[in-house]
């Protein structure tokens, strides 16, 4: 799982999914990533969870760049699951 480093500290680009959950995976590099205010560093394996209305993005790669693959999920309704006989 992805680990909190830091503060921001410098400007970057960022975006914001009102009504979906975004979740990503890390496939290549190492680096930085921005989830709110906090500066995130992420390696291969890692499973980054960006809830819905979390300002995100930018990243700060460490030698080659990052890449990910990206899902974005809406909430779940409760009465969504139904059992089956």
């Amino acid at each position: 799982m992805a680990r909190p480093s830091r503060s921001r500290t410098a400007a970057r680009q960022s975006t914001c999914i009102a009504n979906a959950n975004e979740i990503q995976y890390i496939l290549e590099g190492t680096g930085t990533i921005w989830l709110g205010d906090k500066e995130v560093t992420v390696k291969p394996g890692d499973l980054v969870v960006i809830p819905k209305g979390t300002p995100h993005g930018g990243t700060k790669p460490v030698g080659r760049t990052i890449k990910a693959i990206a899902i974005k999920t809406l909430p779940q309704a409760p009465d969504d699951t139904k059992l089956l006989n």
